[in-house]
């Protein structure tokens, strides 16, 4: 069983996707779990404007 955190920045559309990602891993027994716990971690970004791009990639830097 897989331990998965999602994160969301931006756009609805990122969103919708990241719901199906999260229904998808939940139907494959995987559970949500603190970023710091999970052995999957998806984060999901809008390049389309620019501030959300910046927020998106600081994320990243400072999760690795």
């Amino acid at each position: 069983m897989y331990r998965f955190y999602l994160k969301v920045f931006g756009c609805p559309m990122r969103a919708i996707e990241a719901e199906r990602v999260r229904r998808y891993l939940l139907a494959n027994n995987c559970v949500a779990v603190p970023r710091e716990k999970a052995d999957i971690i998806g984060v999901f970004g809008c390049s389309i404007i620019y501030a959300t791009d910046n927020l998106t990639l600081e994320y990243k830097k400072h999760t690795q």
